[in-house]
């Protein structure tokens, strides 16, 4: 290079510009780059967009870019100072993308740019626009775009905060501000939360935002516990001191909106989110940016950022011993971040909150992750489970004294292992012919990325100080690694009270054996094709399905990530499932949109499968990309060419014996209550009609999927009426015309309950289980068969043998012959009933004597009862069912009632207790993060334990110290509580909606994952602070009854 530079030899300089090196760096690079200093950038997508350099002449493009709109994005960088000539070069790879561009260059000019689209069947992501929205209107007076996060999270001199005053706003003062009450009316209308009350929606805001807060302060908090051990060494300027501060800074000055869209509050619009960070600073680089600091102090205010990728991504590109290019430098990974501060005297890993557990099922395949250790049964099938534990990192950084180096001789690799993934929800949809297959989505699917190490074995971690290392062999058989052995040096720095940097960790400190990675939820599709037993194939087809759909959408294809895994087909029968699920943390809605184009992506599957190239087994042609190159000797094109016989693709085609609504008849790809929802949101519908009936004893009301939207509908203005079959109406419980009963009067007027006569919903092959209409046009649904379907949570689900279908037809619905049943039908008299009390807000105040006022009202307004309780003593047993005890808010409540009568010395040591309610649902576990006390337990064996915890430890000075039982089975329709005196003397207390009319607020949240008697103690703190307030404007009825007298 001096050679040249002596002879006046034109050279190029050049330098990378990405998102992995320092904000002031790519600063200056872009200022030698206009001044002509550095004539050539290697650049990331960094420069596609928001950066103006005059004078560009040449864009060279090292890939295909993946839509039209980034080549012209990319290619316009270039001419943009009336030059008289540019060019753009691509070079095109040999991807089947790379190479029908190199065919046609005229493609970004000649191909339709795709119109932007938002998905509003995830109610995660229509989420994160309620939060943005939420956000704005509290934040209206600042210019939001510069508020910083330390601003918004920390506490002032009187321990409030923006934060902390925005969700007291939103669970106590937003409900009353008429501008937010509008735009949230509008925002969700015809989303995924369109059924959901404004008050659950505000709820979910802030504990979103206290989410993002408390992950925020446990770094902040660990970062400052550690520059604390510097104070009074003397040395304002230590090197590790500096380097915290460089760290507290990064999390302070972060811009708040770019916080909160990292965290998942608001909406990503694109951009990677869950990031963690790469601290690749050493003693070197510390004292270099001091030197600047002395000479520069105006620098210190600019923003400061490190490398970042996506947790997936990190665990393998910034695990332990990994090696990392940046700016021409090579650095190693040591260590990860620590989010936590374990003080020398405590021996506890659980205070590390970053360590969990993730499970798996190895018989029905569901995941999940938890704190505490999973049970050895899984939840649902009882069937053995597979547990690990791991630590997810919140960053990783190099040893502070290396020293980088610019030699990559031979970059070290680190295995990829698949995901562990779960589609949790029991709504599947079938294929026109639903014997070759089935497929389900989730907007809440479970998926966990773990890496094991080098060896597969784990690695040990020092809980102290963040220094880590593979593990050579299992922890059982095998020393520590030297790196983290007693004796280690500090990863980041700093000094002991006797001047050394030696780390203190040791014995329970360092964790062996651990997997590094993270859980999160996100959109998940999972697809079962009959017969399909071979990973290798299912992969294939999977990469060439994720292939086509991309291409229809316009998207690249690390969009979406594809996996396989064994699975049970609909038969029971060992299968392999193929999961697509979107790669972004939260989700963007991408295979949300697979329910509408699996069955042509499947077609076109053919077209990818047939190598264009001919290869014997996988190519870039077909199979191969950068994220399933790892997997190149399990694919084989042919296998999965094989797989496509005549009758898979025949499948595919509805047929005209199921086409049960005429030739219009359509194959509904997805829940039919999913469905019927979306379309009653629509504008232009002014009635919805469902059909109810077969087995009476099989209703559960409440259970009914539709059963929210019914309520949002009529309060919208819409006419619902629910035609019940008359034979089952003959059959139906007290309990269950009770339930519709308080449906109706929700309604206020606009939900009717009709008899089903006449022939009008028999279509021969099948029945019409729905419609939903208007002025000018309707849709109708049919299901396979000759009964409609019970009012339970089943209801809609498909049939094993014949597709559920629907029709878009222009015209009005028929009219009503049917009159609506009066309300002395639906709500009979109960036999023997001394009283039928209505409650309103009569019972609305402090939880804490909710109980109280409960049989303050009874007694007070039933003579007959008050008498039984003056004449009797105390209770042999009492037993309550109720099919909805499934949340610790229903257990506060209940404990609440029950424990008035201990408080009324009805209750003695040998009073039983026995509790029986319905199990969980299957697909509770994996789903969102639970934070709120309304939020379902995830498995029984907690709920059991909390529940006997909480009336064993009371509340106050109350116990129960009687037997105390929690029974799950098959529940009654009637919500019921039992007492028996002890001359035999029973009454009953019958309450059509149970304690489930009751909400707390506000809102509280709840520690899940915490211990029994960690999670009774925040009961009762609730209880003592929260109140208790009915939910709607209509009465719940308490039915007194004498069940049988003393003998």
């Amino acid at each position: 290079l001096n050679d040249r530079v002596a002879a006046n030899t034109p050279y190029f300089e050049t330098a990378e510009h990405s998102a992995q090196i320092d904000g002031r760096r790519l600063r200056d690079l872009e200022r030698k780059f206009k001044d002509g200093k550095v004539n050539v950038l290697s650049c990331s997508t960094t420069m596609e967009m928001g950066v103006d350099i005059g004078g560009l002449s040449a864009v060279i493009m090292n890939n295909t870019p993946p839509s039209s709109a980034n080549y012209l994005q990319r290619a316009g960088r270039a001419g943009r100072r009336g030059e008289g000539v540019s060019f753009a070069v691509t070079l095109c790879p040999g991807s089947p993308h790379g190479e029908q561009v190199f065919e046609n260059p005229l493609w970004p000019f000649l191909s339709n740019i795709g119109s932007p689209r938002v998905g509003f069947d995830s109610e995660r992501l229509v989420q994160r626009h309620v939060n943005a929205l939420c956000l704005g209107t509290f934040l209206d007076a600042y210019d939001v775009r510069r508020l910083k996060t330390g601003w918004f999270y920390k506490s002032d001199e009187t321990g409030a905060s923006p934060g902390g005053q925005f969700v007291e706003w939103c669970r106590l003062k937003a409900e009353d501000d008429e501008r937010l009450v509008s735009g949230l009316s509008n925002l969700v209308r015809g989303t995924a939360v369109n059924a959901r009350a404004r008050s659950w929606l505000l709820e979910r805001t802030a504990e979103s935002l206290l989410e993002a807060m408390e992950e925020w302060q446990r770094e902040v908090d660990a970062l400052r516990e550690d520059a604390q051990q510097f104070e009074g060494q003397g040395e304002p300027r230590v090197p590790a001191l500096l380097a915290l501060q460089r760290q507290l800074r990064r999390l302070e000055e972060e811009y708040l909106l770019s916080e909160l869209a990292n965290r998942q509050f608001l909406p990503g619009y694109g951009f990677p989110t869950g990031v963690v960070s790469f601290v690749p600073t050493t003693i070197d680089d510390l004292k270099k940016k001091e030197r600047e600091r002395q000479s520069r102090e105006e620098a210190l205010g600019k923003r400061l950022g490190y490398p970042s990728r996506q947790l997936e991504i990190a665990i393998r590109e910034y695990a332990p011993g990994a090696e990392v290019v940046m700016d021409g430098r090579v650095y190693q990974s040591s260590g990860v971040t620590l989010n936590w501060h374990i003080p020398p005297g405590v021996e506890n890993a659980n205070e590390v909150q970053a360590l969990r557990h993730v499970w798996r099922c190895r018989r029905c395949g569901i995941t999940g992750d938890a704190i505490a250790e999973p049970e050895s049964d899984c939840p649902h099938c009882e069937g053995p489970v597979e547990k690990e534990k791991y630590l997810q990192p919140a960053g990783f950084a190099v040893d502070i004294h290396d020293h980088p180096h610019n030699n990559v001789v031979s970059p070290m690799f680190m295995p990829v292992d698949p995901p562990w993934i779960s589609c949790t929800t029991p709504d599947w949809a079938s294929f026109a012919n639903p014997r070759i297959g089935r497929f389900r989505y989730t907007d809440s699917g479970h998926l966990f990325h773990g890496r094991r190490g080098i060896t597969g074995h784990g690695y040990a971690i020092c809980l102290r100080c963040g220094r880590a290392a593979s593990e050579v062999g299992s922890k059982w058989e095998t020393p520590v690694p030297e790196a983290v052995e007693e004796g280690h040096v500090r990863l980041r720095g700093g000094r002991n009270l006797d001047g050394t940097n030696i780390c203190d960790g040791a014995g329970f400190a360092i964790q062996r054996g651990l997997w590094l990675g993270g859980s999160r939820t996100t959109d998940v599709f999972e697809l079962q094709l009959r017969d399909l037993a071979d990973s290798g194939t299912a992969l294939s087809i999977g990469i060439a399905l994720r292939r086509t759909f991309c291409q229809r959408l316009g998207i690249e294809e690390q969009e979406i990530g594809v996996s396989v895994r064994p699975a049970r087909d609909q038969n029971g029968l060992v299968i392999q499932s193929i999961f697509l699920y979107d790669s972004a943390k939260g989700g963007n809605g991408y295979v949300a949109e697979m329910r509408d184009y699996v069955v042509p992506s499947l077609r076109e599957c053919i077209r990818v499968l047939d190598c264009s190239k001919k290869c014997d087994a996988a190519c870039h042609g077909c199979l191969l990309t950068y994220d399933t190159q790892y997997d190149s000797t399990k694919l084989n094109r042919h296998k999965g060419l094989a797989f496509f016989t005549n009758e898979l693709l025949a499948g595919l085609e509805l047929q005209e014996r199921d086409q049960i609504l005429g030739e219009g008849s359509r194959v509904l790809t997805r829940p039919l209550y999913r469905h019927l929802a979306e379309v009653g949101a629509a504008p232009d519908i002014e009635e919805i009609r469902i059909w109810i009936g077969n087995d009476a004893n099989a209703w559960d009301v409440e259970g009914f999927p539709l059963y929210r939207h019914l309520l949002r509908w009529a309060e919208s203005g819409l006419s619902c009426r629910l035609f019940v079959v008359p034979d089952t109406w003959t059959r139906l419980s007290e309990g269950s015309r009770h339930a519709l009963a308080a449906l109706v009067a929700a309604g206020q007027g606009k939900i009717e309950i009709h008899r089903a006569e006449g022939p009008s919903a028999d279509l021969g092959r099948g029945k019409v289980i729905a419609a939903a209409g208007g002025s000018k046009r309707c849709v109708k649904w049919a299901v396979p068969g000759e009964n409609v379907h019970a009012m339970n949570e089943a209801w809609g689900q498909h049939s094993p043998v014949a597709p559920n279908v629907y029709a878009l037809l222009n015209e009005r619905l028929s009219e009503i012959a049917t009159k609506p049943m009066e309300s002395e039908e639906l709500r009979p008299r109960p036999e023997g009933a001394e009283a039928i009390l209505p409650i309103h807000d009569e019972l609305n105040g402090r939880i804490e004597g909710f109980g109280s006022r409960f049989w303050e009202h009874v007694l007070t307004n039933c003579d007959a009862l008050r008498n039984e309780f003056s004449r009797q003593s105390t209770m042999t047993s009492v037993s309550y069912s109720d099919r909805y005890i499934t949340t610790p808010w229903a257990l506060v409540l209940l404990r609440e009632i029950l424990m008035d009568l201990v408080r009324r010395n009805r209750i003695s040591s040998d009073t039983a207790l026995h509790v029986l309610t319905k199990n969980l649902r299957p697909d509770h576990a994996g789903r969102r993060q639970v934070r709120s006390i309304s939020d379902p337990f995830q498995d029984d064996t907690t709920r059991k334990a909390v529940f006997k915890k909480a009336f064993e430890t009371g509340h106050g000075k109350l116990r129960w110290t009687g037997p105390v039982e929690l029974q799950v089975g098959p529940t009654p329709h009637f919500r019921e509580l039992q007492f028996e005196w002890q001359n035999g003397t029973k009454w009953s207390l019958k309450l059509d909606q149970g304690i489930g009319y009751w909400r707390c607020r506000p809102s509280a949240d709840f520690p899940f994952g915490s211990s029994a008697a960690e999670q009774v103690a925040r009961s009762n703190d609730i209880a003592n602070r929260h109140r208790v307030v009915t939910k709607g404007s209509f009465p719940t009825y308490i039915y007194i009854a004498k069940v049988s007298a003393n003998v």
